[in-house]
């Protein structure tokens, strides 16, 4: 082995290398350093002595400028966000697979977080941020569902949104808002959410990335009076027998089929435009509900239709249950929950997670992190995330 190489990790903007510069590297440096000498230093000599020396340091100025400009050896090629890794030089095996990086290095990365509400169980979404800020995302998205709402007291709307943007507020990157069903039901909750958080619905860019936030309460559709005159039996079987609860609901809910999606016009038409004005490498549509199961709603089709001639995936989240659904040959996935009831009636899917989006020269990938198995650097296993919320691991 020939003697050691400083290994080099490094990004745009930072270090270029952690070991000694060439000659040639260092010579803009000392052009510099001999370009700020102004003409009063050399007067501190001799003015035979200066005058000299002044003009045999600017046909330095000029040898050194020349040698500058030669051209130097060509640059190794780092793809990946100007990431490179250098190893010793080694004869023989080598104790490593590989130095070709990945492209995801240094690739943007975010993480979409899922309904809070519609059956809380507290503290949950607490949890979870306090583990996402450990993954260190570039920013967060939500697909809604963040309050349980449902009333048309404007305080007490106000209230809910309080203790959530006091949660949201301790994530160490950006948060974007989505509306679900919990968050905007009727005019009341409606004005609260404009009050607070403004448009409903709205596009964001991050590089060659186009995120559509789409709200699929537009206009809130009128509450299920069968779902109404329930609501009491399934919040109290919620709580103490959440077996039955899921029995209860299956009955009253398609978890699977036609979603109440309203899209309205102005909105899509909208949404329409942004697509026209913004060519990405990749678009994100994020939305609370999974609009294209069972009987799409004709606006939700005239999206699909304007998306057709790009890269892009869905995100939805409402029915608390993690389902990957392959349409138009793109990837509709429907997320499981962050703090809302367990009562989907198959467990498969049924969790608590975030899913961690990271971009790649193929497209994005995507990791589904439940947090149960996001530890910290103590790796304490302090809480179980059950049905009923959580729980101490250690009894």
């Amino acid at each position: 082995m020939s003697a050691q190489h400083v290994t080099k990790v490094s990004r745009p903007g930072g270090p270029a290398a952690l070991g000694p510069r060439t000659s040639l590297e260092r010579l803009p440096r000392v052009i510099r350093a001999l370009k700020s000498f102004s003409l009063d230093s050399f007067m501190l000599f001799s003015v035979p002595f200066g005058l000299v020396g002044l003009l045999g340091l600017l046909g330095l100025l000029g040898s050194l400028s020349a040698c500058s400009q030669a051209p130097s050896e060509p640059e190794v090629e780092t793809p990946n966000g100007g990431l490179a890794i250098e190893t010793p030089e080694v004869s023989g095996p080598q104790p490593w697979t590989s130095t070709d990086l990945p492209s995801s290095v240094g690739a943007t990365r975010f993480v979409v977080m899922s309904d809070r509400t519609g059956g809380e169980r507290p503290g949950v979404l607490a949890e979870a941020v306090e583990r996402v800020n450990l993954l260190r995302p570039d920013f967060v998205v939500s697909v809604g569902d963040l309050i349980e709402g449902f009333n048309d007291d404007r305080d007490a709307h106000r209230a809910e949104w309080d203790e959530l943007e006091d949660i949201v507020s301790r994530l160490d990157m950006p948060f974007f808002f989505a509306t679900g069903n919990h968050d905007v039901s009727n005019q009341e909750s409606l004005d609260v959410w404009r009050e607070r958080h403004g448009p409903t619905y709205y596009h964001f860019r991050v590089g060659d990335l186009l995120f559509l936030i789409v709200d699929t309460e537009d206009p809130p559709p009128p509450p299920d009076p069968e779902m109404v005159a329930a609501g009491p039996r399934l919040g109290e079987l919620s709580r103490t027998d959440h077996a039955a609860f899921r029995r209860e609901l299956a009955k009253l809910f398609d978890h699977d089929g036609t979603q109440d999606v309203a899209i309205s016009n102005a909105q899509i038409e909208e949404h329409e435009r942004v697509l026209r004005d913004n060519p990405a490498r990749w678009t994100f549509v994020i939305l609370h509900k999974p609009a294209w199961q069972g009987d799409p709603h004709p606006n939700f089709l005239r999206l699909e239709a304007a998306l057709a001639d790009r890269d892009y995936t869905m995100l939805a989240g409402h029915i608390h249950n993690y389902r990957r659904t392959s349409r138009n040959g793109r990837d509709y996935i429907r997320l499981g929950a962050t703090g809302g009831s367990y009562h989907h009636p198959d467990d498969a899917g049924t969790y608590d997670h975030v899913l961690l989006v990271t971009l790649t020269d193929e497209g994005p990938t995507f990791a589904n992190l439940l947090l149960e198995g996001i530890l910290d650097v103590e790796g304490r296993r302090q809480h179980r995330f059950t049905e009923k919320g959580l729980e101490p691991f250690f009894q």
